[in-house]
């Protein structure tokens, strides 16, 4: 069978099967009562997106890595730890690991250079590692609803990024670095802990020079 697209997603699934074709590209697999995924989905070596939102998935596989994709949907599941093998997935450019219970990111998401848009909203991050500054080209950065204390000053490294939204977090304030953001055409800090007003100056190109 020469199949490309699977669309599974909305059905009462507890288990995948064993075998993926390795012509499969699209797999979806959202809204589900999956527990676990298997470890020979990675035999699915041409998958460029994989859904898998709205599961009860608890872990992913340690051999959970795709050379070709681009997009990973992990949201609304019950997530603690990501496998380091996620982060070798360096083809991503759309990242949602939103509405788990993720406490930490390794520094090894410094290696998904082509990262677009990262969604970790919704868990219970206290902050982020410094590899983030490595992740030059997103555009949006989701980090609302987590337990945020502070943000790594590499983070001023960002300078494509667009939207970043903040709100309800433990923040207390913003590194100086925040200024060189210059493309953020909103910042939502509702809900945090910021004690004084911060006045950014953006920084141009022209008064860099």
């Amino acid at each position: 069978m020469h199949l490309t697209r699977l669309d599974i997603s909305g059905n009462l699934l507890r288990a995948l099967p064993a075998l993926f074709s390795h012509n499969l590209s699209i797999l979806r697999l959202g809204r589900n009562q999956l527990l676990t995924v298997p470890s020979t989905l990675s035999r699915a070596t041409a998958l460029q997106e994989l859904e898998l939102q709205h599961n009860f998935i608890t872990e992913l596989p340690s051999s959970f890595e795709f050379r070709r994709l681009g997009k990973l949907v992990l949201a609304y599941n019950q997530l603690r730890t990501l496998p380091l093998a996620v982060f070798d997935c360096r083809q991503l450019t759309h990242f949602d690991l939103s509405k788990n219970y993720i406490t930490n990111v390794s520094e090894a998401i410094s290696q998904l250079t082509n990262l677009r848009y990262l969604n970790a909203s919704s868990n219970l991050l206290k902050g982020l590692p410094a590899g983030i500054g490595q992740l030059t080209l997103l555009s949006e950065l989701v980090l609302d609803h987590n337990r945020l204390t502070s943000l790594h000053s590499n983070i001023g490294k960002l300078e494509l990024l667009a939207k970043m939204p903040l709100f309800n977090n433990c923040l207390e304030e913003l590194p100086d670095e925040f200024c060189k953001l210059t493309r953020l055409d909103e910042i939502n800090l509702a809900f945090n802990q910021i004690g004084r007003a911060h006045v950014w100056t953006p920084v141009t190109r022209s008064s860099r020079m």
